[in-house]
């Protein structure tokens, strides 16, 4: 009896093992993105977004603009699906001043959820913290200078320096874009995150 208990616990353990192998990760939704599934995303990471305009401005593509509870614009979600191959890109505001009220850079205790919305959209990833938590544990090894374009004539730059972190993860190339601010600004930017394909 007791060598019979014990061989049916190893199987048990082996089936275990079996099914958390199996375990799938995020799902992959259908590119260019539906709004409905931009929705599901932004309620599942914790945004309090909605989405205010729905353009198309190009065969294969879809392009959100997302407002905050106040109504001032604070991102745009661009998507593409075939033939270009998918890619999301999800752009943030700069913190300088809007004179109009119309729009809001992220404050900086959002930018978790913002790479947790955008891993969510594009799917694939074994978690939906798998990106940011690359992202914190890679981010000063991992992240290069991007140049910035020339103000225009008697402007200034809106930032002292931008950089770019990249990395591979399954298959996908992932990139955060910040805004490092001047002397006289109060905090960095999330200006960017974009995932494609890493053969892209």
């Amino acid at each position: 009896m007791k060598r019979f208990f014990g061989w049916w616990m190893a199987v048990c353990v082996v089936l275990a093992g079996c099914c958390g192998c199996g375990r799938q990760g995020l799902p992959v939704p259908e590119f260019p993105l539906e709004a409905g599934v931009v929705e599901a995303a932004l309620e599942r990471a914790g945004l309090p977004w909605t989405i205010a305009a729905e353009e198309s401005w190009a065969e294969g593509q879809t392009v959100y603009t997302l407002h905050d509870p106040e109504g001032r614009m604070v991102a745009i979600v661009s998507s593409t699906g075939e033939p270009q191959g998918r890619m999301l890109r999800l752009s943030f505001l700069p913190s300088e001043n809007d004179p109009y009220g119309v729009s809001v850079s992220l404050p900086a205790q959002d930018w978790e959820k913002a790479v947790i919305f955008a891993t969510l959209l594009y799917g694939g990833f074994a978690e939906e913290r798998e990106v940011y938590d690359a992202f914190l544990a890679t981010r000063n090894e991992k992240s290069a200078a991007v140049q910035q374009g020339e103000p225009p004539s008697g402007a200034r730059k809106t930032y002292e320096a931008v950089t770019e972190w990249k990395s591979e993860i399954r298959g996908t190339g992932c990139a955060v874009r910040i805004g490092q601010p001047r002397a006289d600004a109060p905090e960095s930017d999330l200006l960017l995150i974009l995932f494609c394909p890493a053969d892209q």
